[in-house]
């Protein structure tokens, strides 16, 4: 329509509309259902019926990440929606009904725009347009209704739909829900005492993150929220908003852990048991963080002290070993806290310490030869090596200290660590005595112990 931006009044509106697909239809009811849900919102901490009112909240929530999800997923597998918006329509419905003796009229409007919104999606999945349309109209008379009172409200409420009748719709949810706080600054003022309300109440701490991501135009990955509105089953929902919290974490921590980039694994450098790291996650957590700072410390001294922005070629794997124990360090924390349970816990304790283990074997592959060469370097280039290995703090002690963590009675892993210990040892006398050979000014040093500059670091 090529004058969506002279869109004044509801009549424009709903003709608009009618022009419409059902994701459209869609988008621009949940966005109307968004500007809404203030108002239920205050029902949790302004009445003395919470646990009604805790279930209409969450119930309206459910009916707009519903619709959101159908809105944005491929409009091939809207589709998909049909049983979930039936579901949350119908539980929103419920919820409305048990309340209705203990909330204001104003939630009652919230929670109808909510009903509309999820209509939308159910009969977009149904493919029924007309509907949809009807239902996005609907959700706007809801949004009207509750700035009936106040003829600044009624005209912001009006505005940011009518501002939502554009072409590139694809886009919406990328923009503010409101292009003004100006005259529904109450509803704002609702959605910061919520915020402060449900700060140390963990129920509803992700509703508060996504209704902020929706409210700046900068919402949750879409493939997460969907996969919330189809994936929560209707018991779990019924339970309430302490159960639903825990599946949503559930589902939140699955749905990261297999976005994230799969990792390569080295069986033969993974520990059978790791009982003992466990047993003792704190204080094991806390000596890997200090292992990884230490040995990062003398990696930041080596280049101040060489002005290189690479570390020689034999110790390159070096690099690598702190994040490896952090890694294991972070694991080590989310089982002491209960975010992973302990079957997760150890497999992935498994991983990450086969991939510290085979970063340290490529440390010690590395420096067989240079340790037999390292005389050959001159005076001042041992003073820089040494630099990295005893200035400013004892890279073989945290060398030395990695062996009682991960060694667990394996002797492999022992004799892995006891090797490497006892290279950078043998290498860090030598740089500290400065014993180097007569010629070694004139001789050809191995370049794996030479400062490395790289290009664009």
């Amino acid at each position: 329509m090529d004058d969506f931006n002279k869109i004044t009044t509801e009549e424009k509106f709903k003709s608009w509309l009618k022009e419409q697909d059902q994701q459209t239809c869609i988008v621009i009811a949940t966005r109307a259902s968004l500007r809404c849900l203030p108002v239920a919102m205050r029902t949790i901490y302004q009445s003395s019926s919470r646990s009604e009112n805790s279930h209409l909240l969450l119930a309206c929530f459910r009916a707009i990440l519903t619709s959101a999800g159908a809105g944005t997923c491929p409009p091939a597998e809207v589709k998909r929606f049909h049983s979930a918006a039936h579901s949350a329509h119908s539980a929103a419905l419920s919820a409305t009904h048990s309340a209705a003796h203990s909330t204001l009229s104003a939630t009652h409007s919230a929670a109808h725009s909510a009903l509309s919104a999820t209509h939308s999606a159910h009969s977009a999945a149904l493919s029924a347009t007309h509907s949809a349309a009807h239902s996005a109209l609907s959700a706007l008379s809801a949004l009207s209704a509750l700035s009936a009172t106040h003829s600044a409200a009624h005209s912001a409420a009006h505005s940011a739909a009518f501002a939502d009748a554009k072409p590139s719709i694809d886009r919406l949810f990328s923009t503010q829900l409101w292009p003004t706080t100006m005259g529904v600054e109450h509803l704002f003022s609702y959605w910061n005492e919520f915020k402060t309300y449900a700060a140390n109440k963990p129920e509803w701490q992700f509703w508060v993150e996504w209704y902020q991501g929706l409210l700046d135009g900068e919402p949750l990955d879409w493939e997460l929220q969907q996969s919330l509105a189809l994936g929560i089953p209707d018991p779990i929902w019924d339970e309430g908003p302490e159960a639903v919290a825990q599946e949503i974490a559930r589902i939140r921590d699955e749905f990261e852990r297999d976005k994230t980039p799969a990792q390569d694994r080295f069986p033969e450098h993974e520990p059978q048991s790791v009982d003992t790291l466990l047993k003792s996650s704190l204080a094991a957590s806390a000596t890997l963080h200090g292992m990884s700072e230490q040995i990062q410390g003398a990696i930041q001294s080596y280049h101040a002290e060489t002005g290189a922005n690479a570390l020689p070629e034999a110790f390159e794997s070096l690099s690598a070993i702190p994040a490896a124990m952090t890694a294991i360090a972070t694991t080590l924390e989310q089982f002491h806290s209960g975010t992973r349970n302990e079957p997760e816990s150890e497999e992935a304790l498994k991983a990450e310490i086969g991939r510290l283990n085979a970063k340290v074997a490529e440390l010690e592959a590395s420096l067989a030869k240079p340790k037999s060469e390292f005389s050959k370097l001159p005076q001042s280039e041992i003073g820089k090596i040494a630099a990295l290995l005893t200035k400013p703090t004892p890279l073989i002690a945290g060398l030395a200290t990695s062996l009682f963590v991960f060694a667990s009675g394996e002797t492999r892993v022992k004799t892995l660590y006891e090797n490497v210990t006892a290279d950078i040892q043998f290498i860090s006398e030598l740089a500290a005595s400065n014993v180097t050979n007569p010629l070694a000014e004139t001789s050809s040093p191995a370049t794996s112990l030479r400062p490395k500059q790289r290009p664009n670091r």
